[in-house]
């Protein structure tokens, strides 16, 4: 193994500024039955300078023969202890398809209310894109407002793209017979469920590091629709929230950063937080991409005062499973109206490990409906 390969799954740091190194790896569980559980098989470890274990967590969602990486160990948030940050390479990224994938599955923060590293939050993306041109579509990000216009044309007319072009009418986005993009192809982009991936970090001001995530809603350059994201931290909701949006969809060129983070009251007169109750947050949820259902993973969420109830269900090939956490902590943020719960999870016909629980779950109000969404961006409608 050479030293590049061993910085992959091995890195050598002083992650929480105490003086000493701690050493950060991703182990391999040998132990697990792949036949009747569903998890990932590679552990993300911390040791103390003594050798001593700290910290142990199932990386989340990996489920292939390709473990995940370490792309970097960065503070992100400039709290003195650094976040650990796993690069989701195309081999691993299996449950793409599920839409399971966020920026949060796969950067660690340690969280001083329960004592240990969990996925941070992030802010969700929320689609609604239109057609501007013959083969034109403008990408519109209606939370941050951030938008670029991607073009089809190049793979259109290049006459050595023939291949490309068959692709393009094979999926839907070209019309063969009257040219131009498909009737219905801008309408059906909302609500798609989206392959996503941690990609690079970037200098963004200030001494502050960005993470570039790479946001395509196919794995081939002509078929893309979303391209490069930067997310810098946000201090005021304690999420990564994305600041800058490019169409070029190459992580090795810089993604200007075109927008400062949510301030509380910016946030809360877009999208009407102010008056939000913990009782606005109690009942039935049901998740929902760019406002749209999904056929696929169909999730619902039961929230009381004692417990969170998850019912996924089975549908096409995908494994449903119920599971019921119960509740050691439910907080309303007094500054941003946030409920943070924290738990343990009781039953879980899934998988029997990780039965530490904490979430974070935040209402808005985006084009007169409310929504929430919790730690890892995905958004829900109530029932």
């Amino acid at each position: 193994m050479t030293d590049i390969e061993k910085g992959f799954y091995e890195q050598i740091t002083d992650i929480d500024g105490n003086g000493a190194e701690e050493t950060i790896q991703i182990l391999k569980n040998t132990d697990i039955d792949e036949e009747s559980v569903q998890v990932g098989h590679y552990i993300l470890a911390i040791f103390d300078e003594t050798g001593t274990a700290r910290y142990a967590e199932y990386t989340y969602d990996f489920f292939s023969s390709t473990p995940p990486r370490i792309l970097d160990i960065a503070d992100l948030d400039g709290d003195g202890i650094s976040e650990i940050i796993l690069e989701n390479v195309p081999a691993s990224n299996a449950t793409a398809a599920a839409g399971f994938q966020s920026l949060s599955r796969f950067i660690y923060k340690y969280d001083d209310s329960i004592g240990q590293f969990t996925n941070v939050s992030n802010l969700g993306r929320f689609l609604r894109n239109e057609a501007v041109a013959d083969y034109d579509v403008y990408i519109n990000d209606f939370i941050t407002g951030l938008g670029y216009t991607f073009s089809y044309e190049e793979a259109v007319k290049n006459p050595e793209n023939e291949g490309h072009l068959n692709d393009l009418i094979d999926f839907g986005i070209i019309d063969e017979i009257e040219e131009g993009l498909a009737d219905d192809f801008v309408e059906k982009t909302h609500g798609v469920q989206r392959y996503q991936y941690v990609s690079a970090l970037e200098n963004i001001e200030d001494g502050t590091t960005g993470v570039i995530y790479e946001d395509p809603v196919y794995p081939m350059r002509w078929l893309t629709l979303n391209a490069t994201l930067l997310y810098e931290y946000n201090p005021n909701y304690d999420w990564l929230e994305i600041v800058g949006m490019d169409g070029a969809f190459n992580a090795s060129t810089p993604v200007e950063k075109s927008r400062e983070v949510f301030s509380l009251a910016d946030f809360n007169d877009r999208f009407e937080m102010d008056m939000v109750s913990m009782d606005d947050y109690f009942g039935e949820w049901t998740r929902v991409t760019d406002g749209r259902l999904q056929e696929v993973n169909h999730l619902i969420l039961s929230i009381d005062a004692y417990e969170i109830k998850e019912t996924n269900t089975e549908n096409a090939g995908v494994m449903g499973h119920n599971t019921t956490i119960d509740l050691e902590t439910a907080e309303l943020d007094e500054n941003t109206n946030q409920m943070k719960v924290t738990g343990e999870v009781i039953e879980n016909d899934a998988l029997d490990v990780n039965n530490k629980y904490d979430n974070t779950f935040t209402i808005l109000y985006i084009e007169g409906t409310k929504h929430m969404i919790d730690k890892y961006g995905d958004f829900y409608l109530q029932l």
